[in-house]
């Protein structure tokens, strides 16, 4: 059985021009149950645009998909490169849990998610093997245990030894902070 137990579907909303982005936006999301698309922006989670600027929808948390990554915007904004759809989808649901951009500290120019915008943690080095690297690069991609045996051809059991180890090391409280500090720390990159 497998031990993270996914709750609704998070509804995004789709500002996307380009026909073949916004299809195959479309097509990854309606395979993945953990998602749903939503013509309502009042009912959105997260809006997921390919425009250069936020839409109108004040206050939601936005992912646009540029061609190349930039700085974000804002705090409640997150650019994403078009290559990957699956960070696409990542960076919606860190959006959509609450984590922002954790604005440059004055000098250091460092930047990364944190919940809510507060502080990172103590900058501690992680060392992480590198099948905790493969299991992190799942989890990522929003994978289950039973996904991240499969594809690593292990045990659930094994799978899930892998992400405690990975949640332990990360000092995540769950898969979805291990995204957030994966991606504030640079174990993996945007």
């Amino acid at each position: 059985m497998d031990d993270f137990a996914p709750g609704p579907p998070l509804p995004l909303v789709l500002d996307v021009c380009d026909e073949d982005l916004l299809e195959r936006l479309t097509v990854l999301i309606l395979q993945r149950r953990e998602f749903r698309l939503s013509a309502d922006p009042e009912d959105a989670a997260v809006v997921v645009t390919d425009r250069r600027s936020a839409p109108a929808e004040a206050g939601m948390p936005v992912v646009i998909v540029t061609e190349e990554p930039v700085l974000p915007s804002g705090i409640d904004v997150l650019t994403v490169p078009k290559t990957d759809l699956n960070l696409v989808l990542s960076a919606a649901h860190l959006l959509a849990a609450g984590y922002r951009i954790k604005p440059p500290r004055m000098g250091d120019g460092s930047r990364g998610f944190s919940p809510d915008g507060g502080e990172e943690h103590s900058g501690e080095e992680v060392h992480l093997s590198v099948r905790e690297r493969e299991v992190l690069e799942l989890l990522v991609e929003g994978a289950s245990n039973k996904v991240i045996a499969r594809r690593l051809a292990i045990s659930v059991h094994t799978a899930k030894f892998h992400v405690a180890a990975v949640l332990a090391k990360l000092g995540a409280h769950n898969r979805s902070d291990a995204v957030a500090i994966a991606f504030r720390d640079g174990h993996v990159k945007l």
